[in-house]
């Protein structure tokens, strides 16, 4: 029999959504704490470092970015049990406590407006924070959600009238008095409040506020409302982000994305993982699914999770490549509760997140988690032409960085897996065993957690027919 090498020099992302005989050769069953960097290739990702101090051990509810005067002043607020502290880009540490509230479960939702950040939650008065002082509202609506939208606060999630969406008088979000003789006035519209259910969230898209309820979305344009065609609606206001207008959010059913048209699904690639996520994670009211931008990335933060196969993840982060429509499973050291988005001294767009347990990182700094090193995992889709034929597998052989480190194991897609080496160089290859015979076969790579960076660039392995016919199971 002759042997055939197959060579993935064009790796993928995960794809868990079809049937097995469906896989490209080039689309990988596990992806687990790698992501595309180099077109082809996986890479280790980056890990995180301390940020700032831990001024309390409660869960961090938000971190806000907030610019003044064209980014002169800059502001971040990390708002952690019933306290919100202010780090003003000098010192290493958060602040004093600035302002004290009464609320410590509802997340925060905000929306800059006229140098001011307006803050809401659902639970007490809105305010305005200005750089240096907080304000209350009281005439504004006590909503649990907000945006900025036609130069005006919107709000909506108000207890009473959850169907509702209030708008601020243009360019001032503390003047909240009706006048229908002023049409800049403040004014509000109610969405279709019979159907659907109430208002669980929304975001700014192509020029138009599209607001969603579990089983609907609306889409705004400052006059009229136009239903979105979908049925599936938004189930975490702190899970959507946009991308180059490109607006993502996570559903009780998956991850869907749009430009202020249909919502498309993204995560049937990752069907299992989602499905895996906790129940109680989709209370549009809990708001726990947590998301977060980098590097083109999507990241969900989702918890524990079991896949179809009974392997357990914790502190898991579901990272998507918006370009390359690519998914990969994160495994932190920490969960994240909160992320935000700041711009440091240089004008770099830095990525930050706070846990459960007060503490805050910054996310592409080093390669460990804090102080714990990060493992890998990548397994290929079976390799073989033709899935009912036995195969002898003669030989691997993988090309990485000369940084790379891990096992290299094999099996017929039975998760049986047979180690066969490590990884050494550059260019590692392995003759395996005569008993290396079965159908289907896959290839695995699973780093233990060195602390250097590494990529894989293409994974070979020389196949051989078994000789028999295959139908006879010999």
């Amino acid at each position: 029999m002759t042997v055939k090498d197959v060579t993935i020099d064009n790796f993928e992302g995960i794809n868990r959504g079809v049937s097995p005989c469906l896989l490209k050769k080039s689309e990988l069953i596990v992806c687990r704490n790698l992501y595309t960097d180099v077109i082809g290739a996986k890479t280790k990702r980056p890990g995180y470092a301390t940020f700032l101090n831990a001024p309390d051990s409660n869960p961090v509810r938000n971190l806000i970015y907030f610019e003044l005067g064209n980014g002169a002043t800059k502001r971040l607020l990390r708002v952690s049990g019933t306290k919100i502290y202010v780090y003003s880009f000098t010192g290493g540490v958060w602040g004093a406590v600035a302002k004290t509230i009464t609320d410590s479960t509802n997340r925060f939702s905000t929306a800059a407006l006229s140098g001011k950040l307006f803050m809401c939650n659902g639970n007490f008065t809105p305010m305005v924070y200005d750089g240096t002082d907080f304000n209350d509202v009281g005439t504004a609506p006590k909503g649990r959600w907000c945006a900025v939208f036609n130069r005006r606060i919107a709000v909506w999630g108000v207890v009473g009238n959850p169907d509702r969406l209030y708008l601020s008088k243009i360019d001032d979000p503390t003047d909240w008095s009706i006048n229908a003789n002023d049409p800049s006035a403040a004014k509000y519209y109610n969405v279709d409040p019979d159907s659907y259910g109430n208002l669980t969230g929304g975001a700014v898209a192509s020029r138009r506020l599209t607001l969603f309820k579990e089983k609907a979305a609306y889409r705004f344009d400052g006059t009229d409302f136009a239903p979105v065609p979908t049925s599936e609606g938004l189930s975490s206001q702190a899970g959507i982000k946009e991308l180059e207008d490109f607006v993502i959010y996570p559903n009780r059913a998956g991850v869907y994305g749009f430009i202020g048209d249909k919502p498309t699904p993204l995560s049937d690639y990752v069907k299992d993982y989602y499905a895996g996520i906790a129940s109680n994670y989709y209370d549009p009211l809990v708001e726990r699914l947590a998301a977060g931008l980098w590097k083109q990335h999507y990241l969900l933060s989702v918890g524990a999770i079991t896949d179809k196969d009974d392997n357990t993840y914790s502190n898991v982060v579901l990272a998507y490549n918006q370009r390359l429509n690519q998914w990969f499973l994160w495994t932190f050291a920490h969960l994240p509760y909160a992320f935000e988005v700041y711009n440091d001294a240089s004008g770099v767009r830095q990525t930050i997140f706070g846990d459960d347990n007060g503490n805050t990182y910054t996310f592409d700094s080093g390669t460990a988690d804090g102080t714990e090193n990060i493992d890998t995992e990548i397994v290929t889709a079976p390799l073989g032409a033709k899935q009912y034929q036995r195969y002898h597998l003669r030989g691997i052989g993988v090309v990485a960085s000369p940084s790379a480190s891990g096992k290299v194991f094999y099996d017929f897609s039975d998760n049986d897996w047979q180690s066969i080496g490590e990884l050494k160089g550059r260019y590692t290859t392995f003759m395996c065993p005569e008993e290396a015979i079965g159908v289907a076969p896959r290839i695995k790579i699973a780093d233990n957690g060195n602390s250097a960076s590494h990529t894989i660039y293409s994974i070979t392995a020389a196949l051989e027919e078994a000789k028999g016919d295959w139908y006879k199971n010999e």
